[in-house]
């Protein structure tokens, strides 16, 4: 879903925070959904997450999405965020300007259950860092291969990176 600001478009957009999770197992690989882009008939792959609910913050969201995408329960294993995003996409007729943060766990891969796709997204893998590197598929965000080296190393920035579109 890449950056689609311009002009008046932007100005239009609905802003929706939203949080996500760099999912790390422990064989260092990171936890991607397949989803698919209807309106501009694509696929890409992202990190588990979606929009914040009314009064919750980034957090909560994290590990209310996080719980239900993925049937994983986090509490104390949440790092702290790590890297933020915007990005405008078309969505149902209009613009949205997403504003997400990041935020890592470490985590067992049989802990999760991931209930089937839904129309937004239709698979799910890890992926290790090389293969993440050389893959020509759609990563979100399209910079994860330069930033994710330091996430897989342990490092918190004291600040989160903005990580681009």
């Amino acid at each position: 879903m890449e950056d689609d600001r311009s002009g008046d478009r932007a100005a239009s957009a609905v802003v929706r925070p939203a949080a996500r999770v760099i999912l790390i197992d422990e064989d260092d690989r990171v936890f991607l959904f397949h989803g698919r882009d209807v309106e501009r008939q694509r696929t890409f792959w992202i990190m588990p997450g979606g929009g914040l609910e009314p009064g919750e913050d980034a957090a909560a969201g994290a590990r209310r999405e996080l719980r239900e995408e993925t049937g994983l329960v986090l509490g104390a294993d949440l790092r702290p965020p790590v890297w933020t995003r915007v990005h405008t996409y078309p969505w149902v007729g209009g613009l949205i300007e997403q504003h997400e943060t990041y935020f890592v766990a470490h985590v067992q891969r049989d802990e999760m259950t991931v209930p089937p796709g839904d129309d937004y997204t239709f698979e799910h893998r890890w992926w290790s860092l090389d293969e993440i590197r050389r893959t020509a598929e759609l990563l979100v965000p399209r910079r994860m291969a330069e930033f994710l080296p330091a996430v897989l190393s342990g490092e918190i920035p004291p600040f989160p990176i903005d990580v681009g579109s």
